[in-house]
């Protein structure tokens, strides 16, 4: 399966003397590869105590001074951060059931589902597999601070943990088990601490939840590239164009000068393009216009790009087949 990438470039704002950076799109592969059969996924939120455990609950919340909804908010938040970033998923649809779970309330995970469970919510979901975010919990620590001429407040450290179970009722089999642990640091005033933090909580939530769907998901992401600037009139009005997302008329630039007597010139054209041709998805067209820029004209960035790009194909292997139906 060919992936299309038509990413939307930015100019950084970081140059060298000699080169430009933009940051460009790309689809990354999951770190674990499901079943092809899965297409469609149930995700509820099992973290929530049992009505005997919510009393410690609160008992652990006035001696932390927590918020005492904290971790409730925040593990809605992980399954929303979950729902959202696999809304731009190529292989996934998300389904997120109006129930919530008994589990233990604590960062310990609970026994596994029962299977009737399971496949009573997968039936009138329509999915094809589970995703129970197990566990949530939340831990603060601050330290106080003061400003001159400004509020005192507090330097504050929050620990995320969020556990999440895949269960495949077709098969009856656990597809993967993972803990996902996050720090977060943030000033607060004083008086507004414990507000603060019941919104760190969630927002720390929501992150955990998109990073659980990049693990399961291809996903995309923002990478950095350099460009050769540098060289003469030609390759300065090569960098408007791309700032302009004029890509085809900056690469016509370049190529006039793939072959110039200057070798340091003809080096940078040659690393250009092969720029372009990893934004048209060309992989193996850039990694061969990288390396011509590497071992006839001596260009050693080109030799770091090379690196990327290999890695870059062999991943493009791995999203082919979690791509596959």
């Amino acid at each position: 399966m060919k992936r299309a990438l038509f990413p939307l470039i930015f100019l950084a704002l970081i140059t060298s003397c000699k080169t430009s950076s933009l940051m460009i799109d790309v689809l990354r592969p999951a770190d674990i590869n499901l079943p092809g059969d899965i297409r469609t996924l149930a995700v509820v939120n099992r973290s929530l105590p049992s009505k005997e455990a919510e009393v410690n609950n609160l008992v652990e919340g006035i001696i932390t001074g927590e918020g005492l909804l904290a971790d409730r908010l925040g593990s809605r938040a992980c399954v929303t951060g979950f729902a959202d970033a696999l809304q731009s998923s190529p292989r996934f649809r998300v389904v997120v059931p109006d129930i919530e779970l008994e589990g233990t309330g604590t960062d310990r995970m609970p026994p596994l589902l029962e299977w009737p469970v399971i496949d009573d919510i997968c039936r009138q979901n329509g999915a094809d597999a589970l995703l129970s975010l197990e566990t949530f919990d939340s831990n603060t620590g601050g330290v106080l601070f003061s400003i001159l001429n400004q509020t005192p407040g507090q330097n504050l450290t929050i620990k995320v943990e969020s556990g999440w179970r895949i269960y495949d009722p077709e098969r009856k089999q656990l597809l993967d088990e993972n803990i996902y642990i996050d720090h977060l640091n943030w000033d607060a005033p004083i008086s507004g601490a414990g507000q603060s933090r019941q919104e760190v909580v969630e927002r720390g939530g929501y992150y955990a939840g998109t990073q659980y769907a990049a693990r399961i998901s291809p996903s995309w992401g923002s990478v950095s590239r350099i460009f050769f600037k540098k060289g003469n009139r030609d390759f300065r009005e090569a960098k408007r164009l791309v700032r302009m997302g004029m890509l085809d008329e900056a690469a016509r630039l370049w190529e006039t000068y793939i072959d110039h007597p200057n070798r340091k010139i003809a080096g940078y054209a040659c690393y250009n393009m092969a720029l372009i041709s990893e934004l048209r998805n060309d992989l193996e067209g850039a990694l061969q216009w990288a390396t011509r820029s590497y071992r006839q004209y001596r260009i050693r960035k080109a030799a770091e790009y090379m690196s990327i790009l290999n890695y870059r194909i062999m991943q493009a292997d791995v999203l082919d087949q979690q791509l596959m139906e």
